[in-house]
């Protein structure tokens, strides 16, 4: 996890369900619990898998050692390539492999931490979350780049945390989480050119985690209510909020014909956190457990 002011977020994949058939849905498991940036000592290992969509299949695609931790897978539109966050005892990179986990490549090369990739619907930009060296501690920003790893433009540059990106289905848009006054984080909407900020939520509660429905219409969300966390639904913009969870759960993610959403709902046994994936009708409906893990995203079948 990387706690950030007021806001924790949890590199997750959130971002625009493409629109196509259902796929395979990406997740992380988490082999170590420890967090290194709380616990300078800790040697974290996570891993990336996928299964089906109703669970089955699954399929370990990274396989790093200690100090390895692989996080926030995001499908392209195609279901071909999957972008992911690595950290490897020094500040976390973006990477790309093929949906079967060969051909593995290295996007960003800099000593500061790069998370949270999401690619654009036409498959040719990614955006991510910068840790950029300001301050005390630094913030996070918003930053565009060609799927190549080339040509990075900043899209937020200020002092407050910018994070979550999340493509509108249309490219035109992105959504991102961001905490201002150093209060509860909200969400906002950014033009790719970096202009034409717009707050959508306004709250004084911890929205976070923006998720677009293939068509554009809804975001899905995590939000947070006397100390839990659950899945909420809107309008792109911030307007018709509905409550679709209780308890704890985050990381939804719609899936590509837009009638399910995957989720994380964390399990506590003895103060010790379990993860699992779900998955439920858009409505909120009908909620059955997949597997053990974290942060899904769900892809089109290539």
């Amino acid at each position: 996890m990387v706690a950030i002011a007021s806001v924790a977020i949890l590199t997750p994949s959130a971002d625009a369900a493409f629109p196509g058939e259902n796929g395979r849905i990406a997740f992380v498991r988490e082999l170590t619990g420890c967090d290194p940036i709380i616990d300078p000592s800790c040697k974290p290992q996570s891993v990336i898998f996928t299964t089906k969509g109703g669970g089955g299949d699954q399929r370990q695609l990274t396989h790093g050692a200690p100090p390895v931790a692989d996080e926030s897978p995001a499908f392209s539109p195609n279901g071909r390539k999957i972008a992911f966050d690595r950290f490897k005892g020094r500040p976390s990179e973006i990477y790309v492999m093929r949906s079967d986990g060969t051909h593995l490549r290295r996007l960003t090369h800099n000593n500061v931490t790069d998370i949270q990739p999401t690619f654009s619907p036409n498959g040719k930009r990614i955006a991510f979350a910068r840790l950029t060296p300001r301050g005390r501690h630094g913030d996070f920003e918003i930053i565009l780049m060609h799927a190549d790893g080339g040509h990075k433009q900043k899209l937020t540059d200020n002092r407050w945390e910018d994070a979550e990106p999340a493509f509108s289905p249309n490219g035109g848009r992105i959504a991102f989480t961001s905490s201002r006054k150093n209060g509860p984080s909200d969400l906002f909407t950014i033009r790719t050119n970096g202009t034409h900020e717009r707050k959508l939520t306004h709250n004084r509660v911890l929205d976070a985690q923006p998720s677009f429905s293939p068509n554009g219409r809804k975001i899905a969300l995590k939000s947070e209510r006397r100390g839990e966390s659950g899945i909420f639904v809107m309008k792109a913009d911030g307007t018709h909020r509905r409550r679709l969870t209780k308890g704890q759960r985050s990381e939804p993610a719609f899936s590509p014909n837009g009638r399910m959403i995957a989720f994380q709902r964390d399990f506590f046994v003895n103060e010790s956190r379990r993860p699992e994936i779900f998955v439920m009708r858009a409505d909120g409906s009908h909620q059955h457990d997949v597997t053990e893990g974290t942060v899904p995203d769900w892809g089109v079948r290539p």
